[in-house]
């Protein structure tokens, strides 16, 4: 099975005017790495063993690459991998003994295992070194072969850490791969097409994705999950991308740009006029889709779903007014592309004016949904003293039961104490009664603040969307 960075490599190719995806297989290194498994296996040989093996089998060329192999891209605090120390017969000796020594505690030991097993651990680590450094020396070579081969227009190369590759794939369009590897949380894996230095965005991820954060994405062309597997997806995307464009470069790019730009525009039309028809697009949505090596973009969780069915009224308008910030963080990068066609500022103002058509809507709405905690405040509050007022009853009982617990010698064991209480209860139902009266009123009480708490929610869903949403009213008045 092919994995890139491991097995092979991948590589854009252009052959007879057409660019290729193909896969180029890494230098085998299996002989080598066997030779000194085989060394390891065997308790006749020690770790000098094992550094002949790779002395005398492998030619080194640098004394560390930065790859990731055997890790994953998302991993933490990943170093290089170092060419292996060369042991003299002394310095083996030494940290065998002092690897001995530390072991060595106690009485009945048996040195001989010790020694066996100690030695074993030394050939295992120093091995792991080996496999690790040839591995990447061969990933290392397999770079620099496809870098050599003109035809070779862009290919998988990684490295640990900030990093950005860039392909000159045509005179006109580029590529630029922006990684940070093995950084874990902080890691990274972008890929940024541009035509003439200018930027394709994916401006269309706003109607095909539920929540796309539009300020991450329009920043490049894709920004893949941190994963060896999304080299194919990228790669492909280039390829027919950079197909397409060949016979009309300019034509295919502003043709693109603009069906990219169209699609977002007739999205937020439709949520505009039928908002219904939208959400349940998303609601039967394939979460399968880009979600899973896509960053940046969400599906609708069955969480917001539930809200759906709970707010009917409320949530169009907060998917409206949430679909309408992710838009305006796109119109900075709509006006640098002005140039390209003239319906992109047709598009702006249309943007505009939804801004403006929408803001009575969240308003009013946001009225509504604060009238509706204040009910929920002042239906809560005679529970709140109701609760109060069992509390304190209750807090009586527990007096008098301290001050008959009391009463009993310190000696007295739990069963002593046990029927006590319950002597205690049995002469005061009211106070079980009491109990229970008030967990039934405590739990009134929690759920009129969890529906307190959800309608908080959807007001402040509603107001950050109104912040964002006010700069560009403002300047559309």
């Amino acid at each position: 099975m092919e994995k890139i960075n491991e097995t092979h490599i991948l590589v854009l190719k252009e052959h007879n005017g057409i660019f290729q995806v193909a896969s180029i297989p890494i230098d085998d290194s299996f002989f080598i790495i066997n030779e000194i498994k085989a060394s390891v296996d065997n308790p006749n040989k020690t770790l000098l063993d094992v550094q002949s093996e790779f002395l005398n089998n492998f030619q080194s060329i640098n004394n560390a690459y930065g790859y990731l192999y055997p890790y994953a891209y998302s991993s933490s605090y990943v170093s290089g991998a170092i060419k292996p120390k060369k042991y003299t017969y002394a310095e083996y000796k030494t940290e065998l003994d002092n690897r001995v020594k530390n072991k060595v505690i106690g009485e009945n030991i048996n040195i001989d295992k010790i020694i066996e097993d100690e030695n074993r651990i030394l050939k295992q680590s120093y091995a792991s070194l080996c496999t690790r450094y040839i591995k990447q020396q061969m990933l290392y070579k397999a770079f620099q072969n496809a870098a050599n081969d003109s035809s070779c227009k862009m290919y998988s190369r990684e490295l640990i850490g900030w990093s950005s590759f860039d392909y000159a794939i045509t005179d006109d369009i580029k590529v630029c791969i922006y990684t940070n590897l093995g950084f874990g949380y902080a890691s990274y894996f972008t890929l940024s097409i541009s035509y003439k230095d200018i930027i394709i965005a994916p401006f269309s991820h706003i109607a095909k994705y539920y929540n796309a954060c539009m300020t991450d994405i329009i920043r490049c062309t894709r920004d893949y999950y941190v994963e060896k597997d999304n080299w194919y997806p990228m790669f492909e995307l280039v390829k027919d991308f950079v197909n397409h464009s060949l016979e009309d470069p300019k034509s295919f790019v502003e043709s693109y740009i603009m069906n990219e730009i169209d699609e977002m525009i007739r999205c937020l039309r439709n949520i505009m006029a039928n908002p219904f028809a939208i959400i349940n697009m998303f609601k039967n949505q394939n979460n399968n889709l880009d979600y899973h090596r896509l960053r940046f973009i969400n599906p609708m969780s069955n969480d917001e779903k539930q809200l759906y069915s709970v707010y009917p009224i409320e949530m169009p308008t907060i998917f409206k007014s949430e679909k309408l910030s992710q838009a305006v963080n796109t119109l900075k990068r709509l006006e640098e592309l002005q140039k390209i066609h003239s319906q992109i500022n047709v598009y702006i103002e249309e943007i505009l004016n939804m801004i403006i058509e929408l803001s009575p809507e969240i308003d009013k709405t946001i009225k509504s949904i604060q009238v509706d905690i204040e009910r929920l405040v002042v239906q809560k509050k005679p529970k709140e003293e109701l609760a109060e007022s069992l509390q304190t009853q209750i807090d009586g009982f527990v007096s008098e039961l301290n001050n008959e617990l009391e009463k009993l010698p310190k000696d007295a064991d739990w069963k002593r104490k046990e029927d006590v209480r319950k002597q205690f209860e049995e002469r005061h139902p009211i106070y079980i009664d009491t109990k229970n009266r008030l967990q039934e009123v405590k739990d009134e009480i929690y759920e009129i603040n969890k529906k307190i708490y959800s309608r908080k929610s959807l007001v402040e869903r509603l107001f950050n969307s109104n912040n964002n949403l006010a700069p560009y009213m403002a300047s559309a008045v």
